[in-house]
């Protein structure tokens, strides 16, 4: 039974590797998403250990004739070397009203905590920016984005339990959105199996709410 304040989601990692400046880490260890909140108490028709469609691509959901914005995010912890790591998968897309600009796009970061030098913590961000158009999504939540015939970023759903991420964060400026100097030439690659032991969702109630506003 899950107390009715807290909402942990542990996910354990298996067949994980991460490359930078030509070093790969094993990301043998586990990830551990905390979510706390003193003031609203989950409701009672929440989803224990939800399927693959709680986390579908939304678009089709939604309204065209407002800007519509969605993200994955994955933590991993390498408590060894005391290395943590987020990545995340996103996607961004202007109103019809709007037309294509500004913000739209598809992005995806890298961020790295190094806390083995304690007091002394070490970190890296890295951001990329593509065309909202070059991602391509199937089945409902996997995800693809090719430059030149190539995958670059890849999420594929493996079962209800088990994601695979890769990526090829290239460096140089062509594609750089936001990134802690001085690594815009920093090439970094990850190809990842993460298996979730446990899991918890509880916007049931969000969502009518949502459906019934026309939002």
């Amino acid at each position: 039974d899950f107390p009715s304040f807290f909402h942990k989601e542990l996910l354990a990692t298996r067949m994980s590797s991460l490359t930078i400046l030509g070093v790969t880490t094993a990301l043998v260890t586990l990830s551990l998403l905390v979510f706390v909140s003193s003031a609203f108490p989950f409701a009672d028709d929440g989803i224990v250990r939800p399927p693959a469609h709680y986390q579908r691509y939304r678009r089709a959901d939604y309204t065209h004739l407002r800007p519509y914005f969605q993200w994955w995010y994955f933590t991993l912890k390498d408590l060894e070397s005391q290395t943590y790591f987020a990545l995340t998968y996103a996607t961004s897309q202007n109103s019809v009203e709007h037309g294509h600009g500004g913000n739209e796009g598809s992005y995806f970061m890298l961020a790295m905590v190094d806390h083995s030098a304690s007091p002394a913590v070490s970190r890296m961000m890295k951001y990329e920016k593509y065309a909202v158009e070059d991602l391509k999504f199937s089945k409902d939540y996997d995800m693809d984005l090719q430059v030149d015939s190539a995958s670059t970023y890849k999420l594929t759903v493996l079962d209800d339990n088990t994601y695979h991420l890769y990526g090829d964060m290239a460096g140089g400026k062509q594609h750089s959105w936001k990134t802690d100097a001085p690594y815009d030439s920093l090439r970094v690659t990850w190809n990842v199996t993460i298996h979730r032991t446990c899991g918890w969702f509880g916007q049931e109630d969000l969502i009518g709410w949502l459906e019934l506003s026309g939002l």
